[in-house]
């Protein structure tokens, strides 16, 4: 508990001015919002929800990219495999249709 002290030079008109202030800064605040904690409840959810899907989504693209990659990688070597069938068949059947021409001369 504070007490009076004589020697502090206390002045009545002074703490009466600055009590006067505080209480003008007071009502420069404007009203107090009691639905604000409510609000910031319902705010708070919602960022908490939408982290969630942004996180959700995130790991979505890059589950996609990687099965795109592995798609990717899986259709390249099948069509070089196939690719190199048909040459070599290609080839061997040149190869045949020139030997049967030369035996027919």
């Amino acid at each position: 508990m504070l007490q009076y002290n004589p020697q502090d030079g206390y002045d009545i008109n002074t703490e009466r001015e600055r009590q006067q202030d505080l209480k003008n800064k007071v009502q420069a605040l404007g009203a107090v919002n009691f639905a604000a904690f409510d609000e910031y409840k319902s705010e708070k959810e919602r960022l908490d929800f939408m982290s969630a899907q942004l996180d959700d989504l995130e790991q979505s693209e890059k589950t996609l990219l990687s099965t795109i990659e592995e798609i990717n990688t899986t259709a390249q070597a099948q069509f070089m495999s196939i690719y190199d069938q048909i040459r070599d068949n290609s080839l061997r059947h040149s190869k045949d249709c020139s030997m049967k021409g030369m035996n027919a001369i």
